[in-house]
């Protein structure tokens, strides 16, 4: 038994150390898709995606007007599609 202790700790090592890999990979793989919640950055719900265009620009509806969302103010923070834009800014953009 002695013998298969290193052996053991070795694998159970390796196996913590590629889990966040994983976890990671998984993450960076999420797309953005119609229908999930758009959140600022303060956390606060938006509105849900309409639509997302070819170019990677979000849309969203806004008091009866489509919004476009530009992509250089997203990011996804723990599965959420967040924007640098507060609700205010986006329906000013119009």
């Amino acid at each position: 038994m002695n013998k298969f202790l290193p052996l053991a700790l070795a694998a159970t090592l390796a196996s913590f150390s590629a889990l966040p890999v994983a976890v990671h990979a998984e993450e960076a793989t999420q797309t953005i898709t119609a229908g999930k919640a758009l959140y600022s950055i303060k956390g606060n719900r938006i509105a849900a995606i309409y639509r997302v265009t070819q170019a990677g620009a979000v849309q969203v509806i806004l008091e009866g007007k489509l919004i476009t969302v530009p992509t250089d103010t997203l990011s996804q923070d723990n599965g959420k599609v967040v924007t640098t834009l507060t609700k205010a800014e986006l329906l000013k953009s119009r």
